[in-house]
C-alpha cells in the first residue's frame, strides 16, 4: 500500500481515503522501512480510526512498536495508531534471518565460501 498525501487538495484526500475503507480486509506491508512525513502518518491514523472495528487489517514492519513514533515522526500519533491496532489483534513476531538471507546463505554453502567474493564479505 502507498500512501499519497495530496497537499492542498484535501478533496482527492478524501477520496483516497475511502479507497482504503472500503475493504473488507486491508493489507499495509513494510511500515518502518522509510520514515514517513507527519501528513501520511496524520493520514494512516485516519484510514485505521475509520477502519477501526469495522475491516480488518493485516499490517507488517520490520519495527517493533517502540520505534513507531521515530517512524511516524511523532509518538503521539504512534500510540493513537497501536491503540486502534492492538485492540482486537493478534500479533506475530517472527524472528531471525529474513527468507532472502535464508536462501542466500545456503546458496554460498552449497557452492563454497569464496562464490561470491566481495558481494559475500560485505553481508557478513
Amino acid at each position: 500500500m502507498v500512501f499519497t498525501y495530496f497537499a492542498g487538495e484535501p478533496y482527492k484526500c478524501t477520496i483516497k481515503l475511502r479507497t482504503f475503507i472500503q475493504p473488507s480486509l486491508l493489507i499495509v506491508d513494510e511500515v518502518g522501512y522509510l520514515p514517513v512525513p507527519k501528513e501520511v502518518a496524520n493520514f494512516l491514523f485516519h484510514v485505521v480510526s475509520k477502519r477501526y472495528e469495522i475491516g480488518s487489517i493485516i499490517l507488517t514492519s520490520n519495527k517493533s512498536f517502540s520505534y513507531w513514533g521515530e517512524v511516524l515522526g511523532d509518538n503521539v500519533i504512534a500510540s493513537a495508531i497501536l491503540d486502534r491496532l492492538l485492540h482486537h489483534s493478534t500479533v506475530f513476531n517472527i524472528r531471525g534471518d529474513s527468507y532472502r538471507l535464508r536462501e542466500k546463505k545456503e546458496l554460498t554453502k552449497d557452492l563454497g565460501s569464496n562464490a561470491f567474493g566481495k558481494e559475500e564479505k560485505e553481508l557478513n
